[in-house]
């Protein structure tokens, strides 16, 4: 139940909130609009400088398109050199085959 009746009320002191936010404030409306919607958002973003991944830094779906793509050309490769049929390969190894090993 305490729980359900619970509010976090979070502060900075002092010395802390006057180095992340200097003085005079200078908050555009869009600023505090996203304040009220967020404190600790606003906090990660412009207290602490925060921000998201840029596109190039996250795997795509092309990426993974990529790396499925070449995973299947290597396996199909090995069985076409070993004349072998992908029903004939114990379920183990098929497993070892498409598994990833790690790169040193």
């Amino acid at each position: 139940m305490k729980s359900l009746l619970y509010s976090n009320h979070a502060s900075l002191i002092k010395e802390v909130a006057q180095k992340l936010f200097a003085s005079p404030l200078h908050a555009s409306v869009t600023r505090i609009e996203s304040f009220a919607a967020c404190p600790f958002k606003h906090f990660a973003r412009h207290g602490l400088g925060l921000r998201e991944r840029d596109d190039e830094e996250a795997v795509s779906s092309l990426d993974l398109g990529n790396v499925f793509h070449h995973v299947l050309e290597e396996v199909v490769e090995n069985m076409l050199n070993e004349k072998k049929k992908w029903q004939d390969i114990p379920a183990n190894i098929r497993n070892d085959l498409i598994t990833p090993s790690p790169r040193m």
